[in-house]
Parts: structure tokens; sequence; C-alpha cells
């Protein structure tokens, strides 16, 4: 067998392949002369149906199939042969095939990138430093009171935040009605948006009986398009009005929420306990993300198309499978040209990553895939059956050994690199989008 490679461009490649033609007409033979002994023709007994005439009338057949295995096989001996290893699936082209002259195809693919990663110590890392101060604990308390409050009907005029009972009923400049125009015994929060931040604004200070009549013009980019940069008019009028009532910050509070001894003493140290974790978790993919992010601009990479396009694939693949099961059985369009930035960000990683881990000679750390293992199966009725399956699993044991190594690789630069330090605070921490502006 002879083989030949050329670049093409970039990381492509085209070998060309030359089989001796008695390796494939002595496989079509043979494999015809099997066919004979077992065919069943008209006019003739069980294995006595003469080799011409199987050759004639399923030679060509036979000799398709044998040819795609040739190929098959003999793509793996030249990769071995030429110490190539292809980056996605090859395709093939400018097959030759003729009785009795040898048989040639040439093979298209990418080989893997030559990665080299540049000195780690050069590379500048941003970590985000912030704590859980009691300020914060009092913040989630009173949000965790807020989702325990009820609602007490009130004669006063209604404030943001409040609940209103009402019915409504609009009308466009012309006179004309249109959808959602009227409604009896509609229910909103002040402040809320669920009608609309005008709408609403409108209903602060009116008390129950009260009626109140004005103006609201839609945004150009509201939900319905034939109302997008209309103006319609409302009448409305207040049936009732009700003040949020929040429970007393005490031990019967605490109870309420599963705290058996220790009263609010024994809350706040358990909310402590979760801010601080969830904070904890929140700052390590943070400066991961940062480590991430240095090593990719430190380090450019030519990627394969094909790994890319796999990758993005395999997202796309992902999201819709999510979207569905939230969605009613109902698969959403996406293109696949959606995911190709991440799946460029992550073929780079995977490259850059594995060089790192195969020049430092990393393997996975028990105690870390453990402890991560322990971390997943923590919110589950029975951890240890969880901790099991995992151990029990091989696939599912090796995707926490390769989540252990990606966070060895981290440290492992994180103590070479130059990391310098921005403070922040809880909540900008784990709310960044509504802090943004």
């Amino acid at each position: 067998m002879r083989v030949s490679v050329e670049t093409t461009e970039g990381l492509q490649r085209r070998m060309t392949v030359e089989v001796p033609a008695e390796r494939v007409d002595g496989e079509v033979e043979s494999r015809i002369k099997q066919y004979a002994r077992r065919v069943r023709l008209d006019g003739f007994r069980p294995g006595k149906v003469p080799v011409k005439l199987v050759k004639k009338q399923f030679g060509d057949s036979i000799r398709q199939e044998v040819l795609g295995e040739v190929i098959e096989s003999t793509l793996r001996e030249a990769f071995q042969q030429e110490n190539v290893n292809p980056a996605g699936m090859p395709s093939v082209e400018s097959v030759k095939d003729q009785i009795g002259e040898d048989f040639s195809y040439a093979a298209i693919f990418e080989v893997y990138p030559e990665i080299t990663v540049g000195d780690l110590s050069a590379l500048s890392v941003t970590q985000t430093m912030a704590e859980v101060t009691d300020a914060d604990i009092d913040a989630m308390l009173e949000k965790l009171r807020s989702q325990q409050a009820g609602w007490e009907e009130v004669e006063r005029e209604a404030a943001k935040g409040d609940r209103m009972v009402i019915d409504y009923q609009g009308k466009l400049a012309d006179g004309a009605d249109f959808p959602g125009n009227k409604r009896d015994d509609a229910q909103l929060v002040l402040g809320g948006g669920n009608l609309g931040d005008d709408f609403e604004t409108q209903l602060v200070g009116a008390k129950a009986g009260d009626s109140r009549s004005f103006d609201v013009t839609f945004p150009e980019d509201f939900r319905i398009d034939e109302m997008a940069g209309k103006t319609a008019h409302f009448e409305v009028s207040v049936k009732k009005v009700f003040g949020e009532t929040l429970p007393e910050m005490n031990d019967d509070f605490a109870t309420s929420l599963g705290i058996e001894e220790g009263g609010v003493d024994a809350l706040r140290a358990q909310v402590r306990e979760n801010m601080e974790r969830e904070l904890g978790q929140k700052l390590r993919g943070m400066l991961k993300d940062s480590v991430m992010n240095a090593v990719l601009e430190a380090n450019p990479v030519d990627l394969p198309s094909a790994m890319v396009a796999e990758e993005a694939k395999r997202l796309q693949q992902q999201m819709i499978e999510q979207l569905t099961s939230t969605t009613h059985g109902k698969a959403p369009e996406l293109p696949v040209s959606l995911f190709e930035d991440q799946a460029k960000r992550r073929v780079s990683l995977g490259l850059l990553l594995g060089e790192v881990i195969k020049t430092n000679e990393i393997t996975a750390d028990e105690a870390k895939v453990r402890a991560l293992i322990e971390g997943f199966a923590e919110s589950y009725e029975d951890p240890q059956e969880v901790i099991d399956t995992y151990y029990q699993h091989s696939e599912m044991l090796a995707q926490v050994e390769s989540l252990a190594m990606e966070d060895q690789v981290v440290d492992l630069i994180l103590g070479q690199c130059q990391v310098g330090e921005e403070a922040s605070n809880f909540d900008a921490v784990m709310n960044p989008t509504r802090n943004e502006g």
C-alpha cells in the first residue's frame, strides 16, 4: 500500500492511498464464491448457483461492499503508517477503481494544531474579592420575610408595592378596541410592571372606590405589534387595595423556615453559611473565567473547523433539549451559527488545557473528585446513593475527573501567574446584571 500526504491549506491535509489490485480483486472473488454457496436462485439447488451467474447479477454490489471495507481498513492503516491523528471524520473523494488495476482514493481531513502554551508567569489574572457582611445577611432576611408576606386590605391610598384589584377598559384614539383592552377584577402589584410602568404609575395614590381616567402610549417594542407606539385611553375603577404584611423577625419566623433550635440566631448563622458558600462558588467561577480568558488571549490557536462544527452542533442539541423540556415538547429553532463563538472558545480551551495537563503530567486528584461528587450529591435525598452511582458508572466518573483536572490546571496557573485583586461586594457579585450601569 502506497500513501502520500500533502498540505492543502492550514490544518487541512489530502492523503492519497493506493491499494494493490490483488487485495481488492482477491477479496471480491472470495466474497463472490462465498455468496454463491448460500444464495438462492430459481432453477438452482442451494449451493449450486454458478459463480459466473452470481458475478453477473451481484458482482457490482459485492465489489462496492468490499471497496467500502477496504477504504475503512486502509484509512486506519494509512493514519498509523504516517503517524497522523485526524481531527474529525475524513471525507473520501477521487475514487479510482478498475478491475485488474490498483485501487486508489483521496482522504481530505484536518489535523490537530501544534499546541504550545506560553510562559504562565507572564499571564495577568484579576481576582474579585468580596465577603458576606451583616448588612448582606439583614438584606437576605428581609427578602425571606417578603417571601413569607401576606396581604391585608387597607383603606389608605395605594403606594408602590401594594396590590390592587381593578376593572379597566381601554380604547384607541379612534375609539377602536384592541387585544386585552377590557378586564374585570384584574390584580396587579404597583411597580410590578405587569400592566406597564406608565399604567401603574397613574394608580399610585388611588383608594378603593376611586376612578381614574388617563392615556397611555405603548412603547415601540411592545409585545403586541399592532399596539406598538400607539396611544390608548383607559377608564379604571379601583375595587380593593391591599398592603403587604411582613412576619415579625422572631423565633416563630425562624421555625417556619425549618430552624428547630436556636431561633433567630440559628437562622442568621444558617443564612450566613449558605451565602458564604454561594459567594465562594461564584468567586471561584469568576476567577476561573479570568484564568481561562488570560490563557486564551495569550495563546491564539488555529482551530480545526471540523472540531468547531462538531462542538457547535453538540451545544445546539444540548440547548434544544433544555428548552424542549420547558416548552412542553415544542423544539425551538436555533441555528447552529448561534453557538459557533462558544464552540470556538470551548475547543480552544480544550486544546490548551490538554497541553498543560500533558506537559505537567496532571492526573485527577482523588480527593478533589470525591469532593466534587459529594457536592453534587448533597442536595439529593439519599446522597450516598448518588455517590455510589458516580463510582459505578465510568462515563459519569470520567466527567467529574475532567472537572477535577480542570480545577487543578487553574490552581497550577494561579500558582505561577500574576494575580491582581479587585474589591467588590456580595450584591455586585451575585447580581451583576442588576448592578450594571
